[in-house]
């Protein structure tokens, strides 16, 4: 997709992205009979963190260009991860990626009389970006066993936009 083209996709407000996962992600929760997890400020940051570095260094992976997992991100950034409660106790954090395009469909429409290209596009609404987000991690085994897990009561989310709008979400879990 052009760029000009990138640079004409409607604003979505990063944080109410964030939100939105982590409403929808507590709606699934409800559904299987699990408590919610509490927004985490300090897991947000964590969270955002990775996507950002993911938009800016083009690459969809748990690991970073410095080979940092979660947890030792995490860690870098001051958060230690240990959460414990009466029957375990659970060092790190969770994690869970999800990445998409800007758009719902993208045609280019070329006249060949004119020499000329022309574009269509249709813009994914914020609250479908989430939703897919959510969706996406239930269809993944790994990932559904993260988002269930009664092993976190807290989550963080994190989202960023490349420059070709790709849309980046990391989701965090302690």
């Amino acid at each position: 997709m052009p760029d000009s083209l990138v640079a004409q996709s409607p604003i979505i407000d990063l944080h109410q992205l964030e939100l939105t996962i982590h409403h929808n992600t507590n709606e699934v929760r409800r559904s299987n009979g699990l408590p919610e997890l509490d927004w985490n400020e300090e897991i947000s940051t964590i969270a955002r963190s990775h996507s950002q570095d993911m938009a800016q260094n083009a690459y969809f992976s748990h690991v970073n260009k410095k080979g940092e997992g979660a947890s030792e991100r995490a860690s870098r950034l001051g958060f230690s991860g240990i959460q414990t409660n009466k029957n375990y106790a659970v060092v790190g954090i969770g994690e869970n990626l999800f990445a998409t395009h800007r758009y719902e469909e993208y045609v280019v429409i070329q006249d060949s009389l004119l020499d000329q290209q022309s574009y269509k596009v249709k813009w994914k609404e914020m609250d479908v970006i989430a939703q897919e987000a959510v969706d996406a991690w239930l269809q993944s085994l790994p990932h559904r066993n993260n988002l269930l897990s009664t092993a976190y009561s807290a989550q963080g989310i994190g989202a960023s936009i490349g420059s070709n709008g790709t849309v980046f979400v990391t989701q965090n879990l302690n």
